[in-house]
């Protein structure tokens, strides 16, 4: 059993509470122990369907105690997955939708395990429904029953022989373009030469096996489509990059193989029945994994079972870094911005003259900031650009030690969310002035004159601000977008301030810049992960149908490692708690699912072993708080399990 696996428990209640096996013989002329509720219990929570999905904490819920609890298995799938997966059943398994017979709660709990671990719950439980209608009673209460939930499959239909009914069918999927709808329409077989070119072709195929007069057959068609282009698309190979796919334009490719067109292959694979639905991985025969019959939640489970294994997550997907959360650390607002405008008055006048509209747009700009909630409504965002430009060519041309109260307000009007748009456009000049800050910061003019302290350390909350939002996080980080009159582009200007800035000597200007490398770290992470907006392979846009990037390329590969390095050697040096803590969450982020050139780089520096020795010393000291020092150790731990996953 693996360490990173979580155990799936079956939760089995009596809703009569006894009365069921005392009465049912004498009622219904048969034996029936209970009347049988069951939840889910997986990642530390209870999950059952009534009222649409439940959960719960296990045990508490108004069920009572349950009469049984039955162990599963275990299940290597992360919790994020079964998370995305209880969010598509949501639309399955409602409230409205609920019926006593076909769609009940131990419908909803045999889909969940076999999702979760591949097995079914107990037939006995299943079979109920179909048990009690053999009974006259049943059969006297199934119209009764009919006209409260709708009309029953095992009215005028033979029980499927498991006793599972079949789940109602699932809302069709959205439309989808030509291009991505069209590689999982079904391929017909005609021949086993072109049924094994198929399998040669592509890492995971599910097999149709139907024939002429068949209305299970006819009646599970169009579900077998709609499940195998859901599938599809949804599915998300977290922290994989697309060349995991070996290729392929999808994960399951689906055939259909008609006992007319193809009369000797359903015999050559011992197909006895219809519909036969076969799975094939690397080119095998999965004799474990054939549903056969109409049975469409089995069938989606398998499919998606066999999916999330045949191309499984990242091995560090399924390590949880505790305390890193993946929220940006940003700067808000932390005093008056009343002092904050009359310091930058003072400054500003020492320059001689300033236009009065330009200062009248900054004095409604520091009260719109300071307004809870948002509500701009007395300057346009675009003059705020413009009214900044002025008043920043003025103060850094003249003296950029004094420029620090302008940089203040500049750094929250990135994180505000109507004032920030022309601030963070990529392709707007306007846009560009944030970038122009950054740069600023990192040189020293021929004349001797650079930015100090105070201006650094707001241009640095700055930057940090700007991973609040997914467009900004790509502003700073962008590839493609270089200022006028410079070569380097703007991720290399946000990667020079915090390497400059890791490195100072002033505690205050690290403990900031720490928080810019745990942004910049957190949304490598997500890039990879697919849960943001993809700041790799050039600033492309992470595709939520294709569900994976793309391929980092060597300039990238190159930059993360740069990245780590720079975090790495910061880290060995720093002698402050409270930046080594960011360090080591950024450091644990950075690997969660980046290459193996660049995790190899920790095992050669060994960077864990480093950052054990520096966070004893700092502890032995008095140097760091004992909730610091632990969370310390819980990111060096993570880091350690991620690293030891390769």
């Amino acid at each position: 059993m693996s360490e990173e696996s979580s155990p799936v428990l079956l939760y089995v209640y009596d809703l009569s509470q006894g009365m069921a096996r005392l009465m049912s013989m004498q009622l219904t002329g048969r034996q029936i122990d209970a009347i049988y509720h069951t939840s889910v219990v997986a990642f530390g929570r209870e999950y059952f369907f009534g009222a649409g999905i439940m959960s719960t904490l296990p045990g508490q819920s108004h069920h009572g105690t349950p009469i049984e609890i039955l162990p599963m298995g275990y299940t290597q799938l992360p919790r994020e997955v079964f998370f995305e997966y209880l969010q598509e059943m949501r639309s399955v398994y409602t409230a409205d939708k609920y019926h006593l017979l076909d769609n009940n709660c131990n419908n909803f709990t045999n889909e969940v395990c076999q999702f979760l671990v591949g097995r079914t719950i107990p037939s006995h439980i299943t079979g109920l429904p179909n048990e009690f209608l053999q009974t006259p009673l049943g059969k006297q209460l199934l119209p009764m029953i009919e006209g409260m939930f709708g009309r029953s499959r095992y009215n005028g239909e033979q029980a499927p022989a498991s006793g599972i009914a079949p789940a109602p069918p699932a809302p069709s999927p959205p439309n989808l373009p030509l291009s991505s709808a069209s590689p999982s329409a079904p391929l017909q077989i005609t021949s086993l030469a072109q049924l094994n070119s198929t399998l040669t072709s592509h890492k995971l195929v599910v097999a149709f096996f139907t024939r002429d007069g068949c209305a299970p057959c006819k009646a599970i068609a169009p579900e077998f489509d709609n499940i195998v282009r859901t599938a599809n698309s949804s599915y998300t190979q977290i922290g994989r990059p697309k060349t995991a796919r070996s290729g392929s334009t999808q994960f399951v490719h689906p055939v259909i193989v008609h006992a007319s067109n193809a009369p000797t292959l359903p015999s050559h694979f011992s197909i006895t029945g219809f519909p036969t639905f076969t799975f094939f991985v690397d080119g095998k025969r999965d004799e474990g994994a054939t549903v056969l019959g109409a049975d469409r939640a089995r069938l989606k489970s398998t499919i998606e079972h066999l999916i999330s294994t045949s191309y499984p997550p990242h091995p560090h997907a399924l390590v949880t870094l505790r305390g890193v959360d993946g929220r940006p650390a940003t700067f808000g607002v932390g005093q008056d911005l009343s002092k904050v405008l009359a310091k930058l008055k003072e400054v500003v006048a020492a320059t001689g003259p300033v236009e009065p509209e330009a200062w009248q747009t900054i004095e409604r700009v520091a009260v719109e900031l300071s307004r809870k909630p948002e509500n701009l409504s007395t300057v346009t965002p675009i003059n705020a650009v413009s009214a900044f430009r002025s008043l920043w060519t003025r103060l850094v041309s003249s003296n950029p030690d004094s420029v620090f109260p302008l940089l203040d307000l500049l750094r929250l009007c990135v994180l505000n969310s109507t004032l920030r748009g022309p601030f963070t456009n990529q392709e707007a000049d306007v846009g560009r002035l944030v970038m122009e800050v950054i740069e600023r910061c990192t040189k020293v003019e021929t004349n001797g004159k650079a930015m100090g302290k105070a201006g650094r350390v707001m241009v640095i909350r700055m930057a940090a601000n700007l991973f609040a939002f997914p467009d900004s996080a790509k502003l700073a980080l962008s590839t493609t977008s270089v200022l006028p009159g410079t070569p380097s582009s703007y991720r290399t200007l946000t990667t020079s301030l915090l390497v400059e800035s890791l490195l100072s000597s002033d505690t205050i200007v690290r403990q900031t810049a720490s928080s810019l490398a745990l942004n910049i770290s957190l949304a490598i992470s997500s890039s990879y992960s697919g849960s943001g907006v993809d700041i790799l392979g050039g600033g492309s846009v992470f595709s939520p149908v294709d569900g994976i990037h793309e391929r980092i390329s060597d300039d990238d590969d190159s930059w993360l490692v740069e990245m780590a390095s720079a975090v790495a050697r910061a880290a060995e040096e720093e002698r402050d708690a409270e930046v080594l803590l960011r360090l080591a969450a950024a450091l644990a982020s950075i690997a969660r699912f980046a290459p193996e050139g660049v995790t190899g780089l920790f095992g050669a520096v060994e960077i864990v072993d480093r950052l054990k020795e520096r966070s004893k010393e700092l502890s032995s000291k008095g140097d760091a708080k004992a909730d610091t020092t632990s969370r310390i150790v819980g990111y060096v731990d993570g880091l350690e399990k991620l690293l030891g996953t390769i």
